[in-house]
């Protein structure tokens, strides 16, 4: 799929918003050569700024034509991503959406070319994947919950990512998860086997830690349970352990360039 060529529309909304008043939608605004005419304290305070607004909105635009730009820039898998942002972003842009894209760009970047899937890249399977990380990237300020998406989305893209893995239904769940239990999941991925709760690092022992760990069983990702062996004098003997898609997603996100350090 070729790149996305929006010069021309990012240039056209470049001239209108620099050269826009601030009054430019509303004629009563205008002062008419400076008899008998309007002027922004002559109108109802509702409608005063309703140009500075429009000139915002064309702001936003053209950075979503610069994102969109930037995304179609980034090697085979970007040119789906940018038709994904077109798709649900629509009029809107934000700065999560940029960092995403520098940190998806980065990872790419790291990647030799020919381990991605140039084929599955251009399905619609694969833009459905890009739409589910562009929404779970949309729902964070957070650079490591991005880091998550970013390397499943670039992992599901490769040759070598494992067999029939729903990687959109992955990032739906980890659009749902908090930082936190991202965390607790980015520890747990260090062990083999079996861990005792009492073992979890002391910034992730919190007060709600059960709800936590039930939120993650809930969602596939660990074995956990009341009818496992409680509390016994000052250490939390019970168990807690990764299931079998828990670990198929960390060998996708390992695969999708990693998450650099653990909380």
């Amino acid at each position: 799929m070729p790149n996305l060529n929006v010069a021309g529309l990012v240039c056209c909304r470049e001239r209108r918003a620099a050269t826009a008043s601030p009054d430019i939608d509303d004629p009563r605004s205008r002062s008419c050569g400076g008899v008998g005419g309007w002027t922004q304290s002559d109108l109802p305070m509702s409608e005063r700024g309703r140009g500075r607004r429009h000139v915002a909105n064309d702001a936003l635009f053209i950075g979503k034509s610069t994102i969109v730009s930037l995304a179609a820039g980034v090697p085979i898998v970007g040119p789906q991503v940018a038709t994904a942002i077109n798709i649900l972003e629509g009029e809107r842009i934000t700065k999560r959406l940029k960092a995403f894209m520098e940190e998806m760009r980065e990872r790419v970047s790291r990647l030799e070319q020919e381990k991605l899937d140039r084929r599955y890249v251009e399905t619609e399977e694969f833009r459905d994947v890009a739409m589910a990380a562009i929404e779970a990237a949309k729902r964070t300020s957070r650079a490591d919950k991005r880091r998550w998406i970013a390397s499943v989305l670039i992992g599901a893209a490769r040759i070598d990512r494992p067999a029939d893995l729903d990687a959109e239904a992955l990032l739906d769940t980890l659009a749902g998860l908090t930082a936190r239990e991202l965390q607790m999941l980015n520890w747990l991925s260090l062990w083999r086997g079996d861990v005792h709760v009492a073992e979890m690092l002391p910034d992730l022992y919190v007060s709600d830690l059960d709800y936590h760990l039930h939120r993650l069983d809930a969602a596939g990702m660990i074995h956990f349970g009341p009818e496992l062996p409680t509390r016994s004098g000052s250490a939390d003997r019970r168990m807690i352990s990764g299931t079998f898609t828990f670990n198929r997603l960390m060998a996708l996100v390992s695969s999708g360039g990693g998450l650099d350090s653990l909380l």
